[in-house]
């Protein structure tokens, strides 16, 4: 698989399809004025770590991989603002 593919499936599922609008081609820093600060950091996070010679199944395994961590750390920081929150209003 080549990088383009896989982000176009990921971009199949992202609300916006900003992916692509991030992705400028390769040797082509990512658009960080894309307009969506989160598709920018996906795509570094799947280009940072797409290895264009392993098989097809491991490079969807480290994509899920990467994404899956992202949405962990994502996660954690919606509920340490959640915490804030509710303690201010306690």
């Amino acid at each position: 698989m080549k990088f383009i593919e896989l982000l176009e499936l990921a971009n199949e599922a992202y609300s916006d399809g900003f992916l692509m609008e991030a992705y400028k081609g390769e040797g082509v820093p990512v658009d960080l004025k894309c307009g969506d600060t989160l598709a920018s950091f996906l795509v570094i996070e799947l280009k940072e770590t797409f290895d264009p010679e392993a098989s097809e199944q491991e490079q969807l395994e480290t994509a899920h991989h990467a994404v899956f961590m992202a949405q962990a750390e994502l996660s954690e920081i919606c509920m340490a603002l959640e915490r804030r929150l509710s303690a201010l209003s306690a």
